[in-house]
């Protein structure tokens, strides 16, 4: 099973590096729009890069780990995965400030 691991590891790095890279990718396209504010919703850029790419990753990561715990019984990093989690959740969290604020 090291494809398996390797899916592992690969999907969490990249999961790990989206959720790094979104805030940045977020307030650089909010600072190009500043004279229109919040109002207008999130950028399209950002909203497909979370979708497209940060999400699919959180759950290939996910499942891949699930599957190695129920056959090799590894508990690997579950707290880097739970740090992961909560910051893909506060992204959600701030595209959702941004399309809601007034």
């Amino acid at each position: 099973m090291p494809w398996l691991k390797l899916l592992h590891i690969a999907a969490l790095v990249i999961w790990c590096g989206s959720l790094l890279y979104l805030p940045a990718l977020l307030s650089q396209a909010l600072q190009l729009r500043k004279d229109a504010g919040f109002a207008q919703g999130t950028p399209p850029m950002p909203r497909f890069f979370y979708n497209s790419i940060a999400t699919p990753a959180a759950l290939i990561a996910i499942a891949s780990g699930t599957l190695l715990f129920l056959i090799h019984g590894l508990l690997g990093v579950a707290d880097l995965k739970t740090g992961c989690r909560g910051r893909h959740g506060g992204c959600a969290r701030l595209f959702w400030l941004v399309n809601t604020a007034p």
